[in-house]
């Protein structure tokens, strides 16, 4: 298992992400979904949007990642996501020579999945996907808007090609 799929598995984690990814109005965000007036509901980005903060994310850690940056990360990245990455570069250091090149070698999420409330409902938009270091991986990322800009702020990995559950879909009434 690699240092990037590590990351958080604990059951609070897990429950904390079931709600924030059930708890708001709208669906997974697919162009078939219509309201009532016929026409998609608008999400809080678009899915353009959403790959380009994904695209946006994957890009600034690289680059910490490879530097050992500590303070890189914080420009995408909040809360425990950033607490746990600025922990990961001390513990780096003392990792055998092998782990500390592979923990540098870039990443990207792969066959990503939106998942987007209805704008106007909150400011969150999460992401389903797998790791290019390892596609048995699945991941689930929430980005929330911090100051302007969507951070992420929640990963929930699986590990062993144990799938994750589809996401539940809501109602607004």
């Amino acid at each position: 298992m690699s240092p990037h799929t590590t990351r958080l598995r604990t059951a609070a984690i897990g429950a904390t992400a079931g709600l924030a990814l059930t708890a708001c109005g709208g669906g997974t965000g697919s162009d078939g979904d219509e309201a009532a007036d016929g026409k998609p509901p608008q999400g809080v980005v678009s899915r353009a949007e959403a790959e380009k903060i994904a695209g946006h994310y994957e890009q600034i850690i690289n680059k910490a990642n490879a530097a050992q940056d500590e303070k890189l990360p914080a420009t995408v990245e909040a809360g425990q996501v950033y607490a746990m990455d600025k922990a990961t570069y001390t513990l780096v250091k003392t990792w055998p020579d092998k782990q500390q090149k592979a923990y540098a070698e870039p990443f990207s999420y792969r066959d990503r999945q939106y998942m987007f409330p209805e704008k106007g409902t909150t400011t969150w938009f999460a992401a389903r996907a797998t790791s290019s270091e390892d596609s048995r991986n699945s991941v689930v990322l929430v980005f929330v808007k911090v100051g302007g800009t969507h951070t992420m702020v929640l990963s929930l990995w699986t590990d062993g090609g144990e799938p994750l559950s589809e996401p539940a879909s809501t109602s607004t009434a």
